[in-house]
Order: C-alpha cells, then sequence, then structure tokens
C-alpha cells in the first residue's frame, strides 16, 4: 500500500511539474508585478506608460531585462524631443521618462524604420504618441539613461 501511495504521488508531481513547464510557453505576454497591481506586456496586450518602463529599469535593470529585452513592447508617452541619430541619420523620438527635476534623467529613445521617417519629422515636442517595437535595454548610468527601443512604428 505504502508503495502505491509513492508512486500515485510522484505521479502527480510529475503531472503539477509538466503542466506548470508548459505554462508561459504557450502564452505571448508576459505579466510584470509592480505593487499591487500586474500588467501583461508583450504582443496583443495593454500599452505600457514610457515613465512606467523607465521607472521598471530604475528598480531593477536585471528584472527589467528579463520583463522587457528582447520582447515587443507598446508603448504611450509624451514626445521630449524629435532627434537625429548621430549615425544613422535618421531620427528618433524621446519619450519623457521618469526623474525629471530631481536626480537623474531617464527617457525612451524609440528608433524608427525608413518608412515612419517623415511623420516623425512632423511631430513635436510634448505631443502624446503610441509606439510599437523592441525593446533593446538600458543604455547609460544608474541614474541617467534612456532605455533603447527598436524597430519602432506609429500606433493609432
Amino acid at each position: 500500500m505504502k508503495c502505491g501511495m509513492k508512486l500515485a504521488w510522484l505521479l502527480l508531481l510529475v503531472g503539477a511539474m509538466t503542466t506548470a513547464g508548459c505554462i508561459g510557453r504557450s502564452v505571448s505576454k508576459t505579466f510584470v508585478t509592480v505593487g499591487a497591481s500586474t500588467t501583461a506586456v508583450g504582443a496583443g496586450s495593454a500599452i505600457l506608460d514610457a515613465v512606467r518602463l523607465c521607472d521598471d529599469y530604475h528598480a531593477g535593470e536585471a528584472t527589467a531585462d528579463g520583463n522587457y529585452k528582447g520582447r515587443a513592447v507598446s508603448l504611450k508617452g509624451s514626445i521630449k524631443n524629435v532627434r537625429d541619430d548621430r549615425v544613422s541619420g535618421k531620427k528618433y523620438l524621446e519619450l519623457k521618462g521618469s526623474g525629471e527635476g530631481g536626480v537623474g534623467t531617464r527617457n525612451v529613445r524609440c528608433y524608427f524604420t525608413d518608412e515612419f521617417q517623415d511623420q516623425i519629422a512632423k511631430l513635436k515636442p510634448g505631443e502624446e504618441v503610441k509606439v510599437q517595437g523592441t525593446c533593446k535595454g538600458k543604455q547609460g548610468t544608474a541614474d541617467n539613461f534612456d532605455v533603447a527601443v527598436d524597430n519602432c512604428k506609429l500606433v493609432k
């Protein structure tokens, strides 16, 4: 009888581990929990505020990289600047992040594909935009950094 019980528990444990291992692989969203709120991030999910993205990277780069880096993100934010990239000569948007007026400055740099360059040139600081792209992670120091987002497109 003891052997049968051990076998039953073993099968239950293996089944639970197999099921747990499959969760997340079949779902295209990542769920990020900050405080008491949970936000879905990724394809087809809620739009993440640029300030929140910067705050997540400021709170912990390794955790933020695990949640965002290399993944598709949908962002919304206020344009701080429209700039020309020194290397490529293409325009990019700098979205306002966190840390303005305090210690450190944190923003989101959105690098766009060629098809959006004319639209980007017409945008002005202070305008609200929605962007989709691939998060490339943090660039800069502990308190002064940008979060780079590549292959961006404007969305409505």
